[in-house]
């Protein structure tokens, strides 16, 4: 019932389609219109997100003191 008011609705957002699933008197929960939503593969095509370019084994460089925080974990320690 979820993809079918998603398609009538013009595959709108989310938000959208909540509300035009409410104003036609279908009962359904935002989670599920977003699973939907994400699942729609002409969705999926028409508003493609940008992903973070995000490269490990290099530190991050802040602008500002403090903006950049690296926390080292070791252990166990020796219990002498």
């Amino acid at each position: 019932m979820a993809k079918w008011a998603h398609q009538k609705c013009g595959h709108l957002g989310e938000k959208a389609t909540y509300k035009w699933a409410q104003e036609c008197g279908i009962v359904m929960s935002l989670d599920m219109i977003k699973i939907i939503i994400a699942q729609c593969p002409l969705c999926q095509h028409t508003h493609k997100r940008l992903v973070q370019n995000i490269v490990k084994g290099e530190l991050g460089r802040g602008k500002l003191p403090g903006q950049i925080w690296q926390i080292d974990y070791i252990g166990p320690l020796p219990q002498d």
